[in-house]
């Protein structure tokens, strides 16, 4: 077993408000390996600048802007990220969502080992841009 010591004691980071987290299963549970490295920026930025309640209003050129990714790598990775259940998206607001149960299958239909797959409710996902525009329509 590993100890544990702080290396530089008196540059302990200190969580004050406002912070932002990330659940650990997103790590631990496969999230994580199963996004792209867009997908994986694109998410992480969310975190970061969002609210408590997970909503953030950065415009899709800022964010390509600050992530210096292109706008179809940016829309790959949005709609990638809707897909997922990771994050919702309409009318220019972002919501970074609760993580799904697991994460869903990749193209070879692999999940994270030694998780067992639950369906959240219809409601409770997010529905896809193309779904999301036709309601305005």
């Amino acid at each position: 077993m590993v100890t544990k010591f702080l290396l530089f004691p008196e540059k302990k980071r200190i969580l004050a408000p406002p912070f932002a987290w990330i659940d650990r299963r997103f790590f631990f549970a496969g999230f994580m390996a199963q996004l792209s490295g867009a997908e994986n920026l694109l998410y992480f930025f969310l975190i970061l600048v969002a609210d408590k309640d997970g909503l953030s209003y950065y415009s899709y050129d800022k964010i390509c802007q600050l992530l210096k990714i292109t706008a179809d790598e940016f829309l790959r990775a949005r709609d990638n990220l809707v897909r997922k259940n990771l994050i919702a998206h309409r009318a220019g607001i972002f919501q970074v969502l609760t993580l799904p149960i697991t994460p869903k299958a990749d193209a070879t239909g692999r999940i994270a080992k030694n998780i067992v797959e639950t369906r959240l409710p219809a409601s409770a996902g997010a529905r896809s841009l193309k779904e999301t525009l036709e309601n305005f329509r």
